[in-house]
């Protein structure tokens, strides 16, 4: 079950990012387990690329699991999709609609953030009535550093759930 491998998460990941990551079953988790689990829910699976992510060389910050729609984005770098954002200090996580970092700081630079919040506004204005069911336009991820990808990650939020380690009450 789903709720089952964020609660695993949420519990685990704390003290399993003080070990080595190479060869950590948690590590594994996230990235196999979980985007498969999810990949076999989806109607219709080839369309959708899932992939989870607990590192970048090092235990990540932020780690998270989206699913791309592969007409849209197959990367986390640009486009848009669905994330699940773990709190840099694991305390819960948020279902996101998200966008990609990488390629607005390769475009506006210095003014990423700005234009992430932007882009945000707009995508949510084109949804509708989305935030009647996903009502967080902020998210706060715990970011350590204004300049972490966690940080531009809050910033690209469009709309999102949040929850804490037991029910959702972010």
């Amino acid at each position: 079950m789903l709720r089952d491998s964020f609660s695993r998460i949420l519990s685990e990941y704390l003290q399993e990012s003080k070990k080595d990551l190479v060869g950590n079953s948690l590590a594994s988790f996230i990235r196999t387990e979980v985007p498969s689990f999810i990949t076999n829910l989806l109607e219709n699976p080839e369309r959708y690329k899932v992939v989870g992510s607990s590192r970048q060389g090092n235990w990540a910050s932020c780690p998270w699991i989206a699913v791309f729609d592969r007409l849209v984005t197959e990367t986390a770098q640009s486009g848009y999709y669905p994330v699940y954002l773990f709190r840099e200090d694991i305390s819960g996580l948020y279902l996101s609609l998200n966008q990609g970092v990488t390629e607005a700081k390769e475009k506006y630079k210095s003014k990423a953030k700005q234009a992430l919040r932007s882009r945000a506004k707009d995508y949510l204005s084109q949804i509708g009535g989305a935030q009647e069911h996903f009502p967080l336009i902020e998210i706060d991820l715990r970011t350590s550093s204004s300049s972490s990808l966690a940080a531009f990650y809050e910033e690209g939020n469009i709309c999102a759930l949040g929850y804490k380690k037991k029910k959702r009450v972010i």
